[in-house]
Protein backbone atom coordinates (compact mmCIF):
# COMPACT_ATOMS: atom_id res chain seq x y z
CA UNK A 1 0.00 0.00 0.00
CA UNK A 2 1.30 3.52 -0.85
CA UNK A 3 1.74 5.15 2.64
CA UNK A 4 2.25 8.65 1.30
CA UNK A 5 -0.62 9.19 -0.47
CA UNK A 6 -4.14 10.09 0.28
CA UNK A 7 -6.61 9.40 -2.03
CA UNK A 8 -9.74 12.10 -2.19
CA UNK A 9 -12.95 10.33 -3.73
CA UNK A 10 -15.47 13.13 -4.44
CA UNK A 11 -18.79 12.12 -4.89
CA UNK A 12 -21.35 12.33 -7.59
CA UNK A 13 -23.26 9.95 -7.53
CA UNK A 14 -22.85 8.92 -3.71
CA UNK A 15 -24.33 5.42 -3.45
CA UNK A 16 -23.21 2.24 -4.41
CA UNK A 17 -20.70 4.28 -6.91
CA UNK A 18 -19.37 5.62 -4.03
CA UNK A 19 -18.74 2.52 -1.97
CA UNK A 20 -17.37 0.80 -4.60
CA UNK A 21 -14.95 3.43 -5.48
CA UNK A 22 -14.19 3.73 -1.79
CA UNK A 23 -13.62 -0.12 -1.69
CA UNK A 24 -11.41 -0.12 -4.41
CA UNK A 25 -9.15 2.63 -3.38
CA UNK A 26 -9.08 1.43 0.12
CA UNK A 27 -7.47 -1.49 -0.80
CA UNK A 28 -4.31 0.07 -2.98
CA UNK A 29 -3.76 3.40 -0.55
CA UNK A 30 -3.86 3.62 3.58
CA UNK A 31 -5.58 7.32 3.46
CA UNK A 32 -8.57 7.58 1.82
CA UNK A 33 -11.36 10.92 2.89
CA UNK A 34 -14.86 10.76 1.38
CA UNK A 35 -16.52 13.97 0.32
CA UNK A 36 -19.72 13.14 0.21
CA UNK A 37 -22.67 15.07 -1.63
CA UNK A 38 -23.47 17.05 0.97
CA UNK A 39 -20.36 18.36 1.46
CA UNK A 40 -19.82 16.25 4.61
CA UNK A 41 -15.83 14.86 4.60
CA UNK A 42 -15.14 11.54 6.08
CA UNK A 43 -12.45 9.23 6.35
CA UNK A 44 -12.83 5.61 4.71
CA UNK A 45 -13.94 4.52 7.87
CA UNK A 46 -16.82 7.15 8.07
CA UNK A 47 -15.38 8.69 10.86
CA UNK A 48 -16.16 12.59 10.20
CA UNK A 49 -13.31 15.16 9.30
CA UNK A 50 -15.00 18.48 8.13
CA UNK A 51 -17.38 19.69 6.15
CA UNK A 52 -16.77 21.62 2.92
CA UNK A 53 -17.49 25.38 3.56
CA UNK A 54 -19.48 25.45 -0.55
CA UNK A 55 -21.25 22.37 -2.24
CA UNK A 56 -19.91 22.91 -5.88
CA UNK A 57 -17.18 20.43 -6.81
CA UNK A 58 -14.07 22.94 -6.74
CA UNK A 59 -14.82 23.87 -3.61
CA UNK A 60 -15.53 20.10 -2.12
CA UNK A 61 -12.07 19.57 -3.37
CA UNK A 62 -10.40 22.56 -2.15
CA UNK A 63 -11.84 21.47 1.56
CA UNK A 64 -10.30 18.11 1.29
CA UNK A 65 -7.19 18.69 0.08
CA UNK A 66 -6.52 21.24 3.07
CA UNK A 67 -7.52 18.22 5.16
CA UNK A 68 -5.08 15.78 3.83
CA UNK A 69 -2.00 14.62 5.75
CA UNK A 70 0.53 13.12 2.99
CA UNK A 71 2.27 15.27 0.19
CA UNK A 72 0.65 13.34 -2.35
CA UNK A 73 -2.92 13.46 -3.25
CA UNK A 74 -4.85 12.18 -5.78
CA UNK A 75 -8.39 12.83 -6.54
CA UNK A 76 -10.72 10.57 -7.62
CA UNK A 77 -14.57 10.83 -8.95
CA UNK A 78 -17.03 8.31 -7.87
CA UNK A 79 -17.79 7.75 -11.72
CA UNK A 80 -14.68 5.94 -11.61
CA UNK A 81 -12.47 3.25 -10.06
CA UNK A 82 -8.84 3.07 -9.86
CA UNK A 83 -7.21 0.22 -11.35
CA UNK A 84 -4.48 -2.22 -10.11
CA UNK A 85 -1.50 0.02 -10.29
CA UNK A 86 -3.24 3.16 -9.82
CA UNK A 87 -1.28 4.27 -6.97
CA UNK A 88 2.38 3.05 -8.49
CA UNK A 89 1.76 4.92 -11.46
CA UNK A 90 0.56 8.24 -9.80
CA UNK A 91 3.12 7.65 -7.24
CA UNK A 92 6.55 7.06 -9.48
CA UNK A 93 6.21 10.26 -11.18
CA UNK A 94 6.49 12.43 -8.24
CA UNK A 95 10.04 10.72 -8.26
CA UNK A 96 10.92 13.91 -9.89
CA UNK A 97 10.93 17.18 -8.57
CA UNK A 98 9.75 19.07 -11.01
CA UNK A 99 6.60 16.90 -10.98
CA UNK A 100 4.03 18.67 -9.97
CA UNK A 101 0.65 16.20 -11.18
CA UNK A 102 0.12 12.58 -12.37
CA UNK A 103 -2.79 10.34 -12.54
CA UNK A 104 -3.26 6.72 -12.77
CA UNK A 105 -5.17 4.10 -15.07
CA UNK A 106 -8.92 3.96 -14.44
CA UNK A 107 -12.23 2.27 -15.45
CA UNK A 108 -15.11 4.02 -15.92
CA UNK A 109 -17.90 2.47 -13.38
CA UNK A 110 -20.06 0.46 -15.72
CA UNK A 111 -22.34 0.37 -12.86
CA UNK A 112 -23.04 4.34 -13.77
CA UNK A 113 -26.43 5.24 -15.34
CA UNK A 114 -26.56 6.07 -19.18
CA UNK A 115 -26.05 9.67 -18.35
CA UNK A 116 -23.21 9.82 -16.09
CA UNK A 117 -21.66 6.92 -17.96
CA UNK A 118 -21.56 9.10 -21.27
CA UNK A 119 -20.11 12.63 -19.13
CA UNK A 120 -17.34 10.11 -17.83
CA UNK A 121 -16.66 8.47 -21.21
CA UNK A 122 -16.51 11.54 -22.89
CA UNK A 123 -14.13 13.67 -20.44
CA UNK A 124 -11.72 10.30 -20.66
CA UNK A 125 -12.34 10.03 -24.14
CA UNK A 126 -9.36 12.76 -24.86
CA UNK A 127 -6.88 10.97 -22.67
CA UNK A 128 -7.58 7.36 -24.54
CA UNK A 129 -5.27 8.40 -27.45
CA UNK A 130 -2.37 10.51 -25.77
CA UNK A 131 0.38 12.38 -27.71
CA UNK A 132 3.28 10.41 -25.81
CA UNK A 133 6.01 13.15 -27.96
CA UNK A 134 4.97 15.82 -25.79
CA UNK A 135 4.31 16.30 -21.62
CA UNK A 136 0.73 16.87 -20.97
CA UNK A 137 -0.47 20.09 -19.94
CA UNK A 138 -3.88 18.95 -18.49
CA UNK A 139 -5.62 15.63 -16.50
CA UNK A 140 -9.06 14.63 -16.46
CA UNK A 141 -10.93 15.76 -13.44
CA UNK A 142 -12.65 12.47 -12.64
CA UNK A 143 -8.44 11.31 -11.82
CA UNK A 144 -5.91 13.57 -10.57
CA UNK A 145 -2.79 13.24 -8.02
CA UNK A 146 -0.89 16.62 -7.43
CA UNK A 147 2.29 17.27 -5.07
CA UNK A 148 -0.01 19.15 -2.00
CA UNK A 149 2.29 21.82 -1.63
CA UNK A 150 1.60 22.69 -5.41
CA UNK A 151 -1.64 23.03 -5.75
CA UNK A 152 -2.66 24.68 -2.43
CA UNK A 153 -0.67 27.33 -3.73
CA UNK A 154 -1.66 27.22 -7.32
CA UNK A 155 -5.61 27.61 -5.81
CA UNK A 156 -4.45 30.49 -3.50
CA UNK A 157 -6.80 33.30 -4.71
CA UNK A 158 -8.65 30.85 -6.92
CA UNK A 159 -12.72 29.41 -6.51
CA UNK A 160 -10.97 26.16 -5.49
CA UNK A 161 -9.50 23.01 -7.21
CA UNK A 162 -10.80 24.42 -10.46
CA UNK A 163 -9.12 21.90 -12.48
CA UNK A 164 -8.11 24.07 -15.83
CA UNK A 165 -7.32 26.72 -13.42
CA UNK A 166 -4.85 24.80 -11.36
CA UNK A 167 -2.94 23.13 -14.73
CA UNK A 168 -2.34 26.72 -15.61
CA UNK A 169 -0.93 27.96 -12.35
CA UNK A 170 1.52 24.87 -12.24
CA UNK A 171 2.30 25.11 -15.55
CA UNK A 172 3.43 28.96 -14.70
CA UNK A 173 4.75 28.10 -11.83
CA UNK A 174 7.29 26.11 -13.67
CA UNK A 175 5.60 22.66 -12.83
CA UNK A 176 5.40 19.86 -14.88
CA UNK A 177 3.04 16.91 -15.05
Amino acid sequence: MAEDLTVIIVALLGGEALERCVEAAASKVRHVIVVHRDGTIVDQHGKALGKASRLDIPGKRKAAVELAATEVIGLLEDTVLPCSGWSSAALSAFARKAVVASSGPVEVAKSLPAASRSLALSEYGAFNHPDLTTAPTVLPGCNMAFRRSAVLEAMRETDGLVDQVVFRNLLAAGGEF
